[in-house]
């Protein structure tokens, strides 16, 4: 693999990375309002990319399209993952707390 295709794959790791460690931090603690912005952060900047891709003229849209695909889709996909995995595990504890009822 030459540099730039490690450079491209680095950059939608650590974009993975970073939304899915972020938003398992905010589930975790159940912060869904963190989660709310940083969906709507994403949401966003998602779609100023989105306009200025469908403003732009030759070779411009090129650069939009892969910052949506190597940043904004692997973001999007470790802020799912993390923030439904941190709330799971939330609740995992939570319900492995409760004594059980007796009947």
């Amino acid at each position: 693999m030459s540099y730039e295709e490690t450079l491209m794959l680095g950059i939608a790791g650590v974009a993975f990375v970073v939304s899915l460690v972020l938003s398992f931090f905010l589930g975790k603690h159940r912060n869904k309002l963190g989660l709310t912005i940083m969906g709507l952060v994403w949401a966003g900047g998602t779609g100023i990319l989105v306009l200025l891709m469908y403003n732009a003229t030759g070779w411009d849209t090129l650069g939009y399209l892969l910052f949506l695909l190597m940043v904004s889709a692997p973001a999007a996909v470790g802020g799912l993952i993390g923030g439904l995995v941190g709330l799971a595990k939330v609740d995992q504890a939570h319900a492995s707390q409760t004594p059980p009822t007796a009947s």
